[in-house]
């Protein structure tokens, strides 16, 4: 029984910690953007989705807080409440101190 018991317990962990995953391909088809984010903790977003990569930057991720701060432009690091599942993404801005960047409401992602 407690080897059930352990099993079930990996697995329910395993399953939280890939539906959190953001690493892949996002997409805003309305505002033409295309947000990648590797698993080494770096992103890009290509708007216009015109194949050229417009800003890169860093991201860490706690629990459901996502950090992002910009390589170059304005480098203010940016907080969001998010989430994930296997097709979409949301972000919810907690503070950001750039303003093209900050959407001021909950913005959804589809996977790509």
């Amino acid at each position: 029984m407690r080897t059930l018991l352990f099993f079930v317990f990996m697995l329910s962990f395993s399953v939280i910690g890939i539906s959190q995953s953001v690493v892949g391909d996002w997409y805003i088809d309305e505002a033409g953007w295309k947000l990648t984010f590797k698993s080494d903790g770096t992103y890009s977003v290509d708007v216009g989705m015109d194949g050229k990569v417009d800003v890169t930057g860093k991201y860490s991720i706690d629990g459901s807080t996502i950090t992002i701060q910009d390589d170059s432009g304005c480098t203010a690091e940016g907080k969001y409440k998010f989430g994930v599942d296997n097709s979409s993404m949301w972000v919810d801005p907690i503070s950001d101190g750039c303003a093209e960047r900050n959407p001021q409401q909950k913005v959804y992602f589809r996977k790509g």
